[in-house]
């Protein structure tokens, strides 16, 4: 069956969400993105008023946010590559797969830090904002459980 195509529709990948445990992935993530969300939201932050403090904040920001997705960057071809080590199964690329949504998801929210740090670091401090701060941790949390996805999905490839 070496070659084979498998056809892996969207009742496989549902399937697959529960099979392989990746609701504990989300809610992993929805535990932690909301203890963080919650302090971030109720954390009383003053704005600082000295423009090369708030320039040097938001370059700061600016270039944890630009390595978070310069990583996701990397482990995306990276996913691939593990994908096609030995022409695995169904199991093994549907951990490959959801790591890559987990990357994504990164992806996504990363770029929306950058985006909103860009026009704002002029007029304010973006370590004051709250929507900065929130999506500048959950793009950390988004990368952190597809990398142990990924990691997953690398053993199962190797193992299986």
């Amino acid at each position: 069956m070496r070659g084979a195509v498998i056809p892996l529709t969207a009742v496989s990948w549902l399937h697959a969400f529960w099979a392989d445990a990746v609701y504990i992935d989300v809610l992993v993530f929805l535990i932690i993105g909301g203890v963080h969300t919650t302090a971030w939201w109720s954390a009383s932050r003053s704005s600082v008023t000295d423009t090369q403090i708030r320039a040097a904040n938001a370059t700061a920001l600016t270039s944890a946010a630009t390595a978070g997705i310069t990583a996701v960057g990397i482990l995306l071809p990276l996913s691939l590559v593990a994908a096609q080590i030995r022409a695995p199964g169904p199991g093994p690329l549907e951990h490959v797969f959801f790591a890559d949504l987990w990357f994504a998801v990164s992806l996504l929210i990363g770029l929306f830090a950058v985006y909103t740090i860009a026009p704002r670091s002029t007029g304010e401090d973006v370590l004051a904002r709250r929507d900065v701060g929130i999506a500048f941790g959950l793009q950390l949390f988004a990368m952190g459980i597809g990398i142990v996805r990924l990691l997953i999905g690398i053993g199962a490839v190797i193992g299986g």
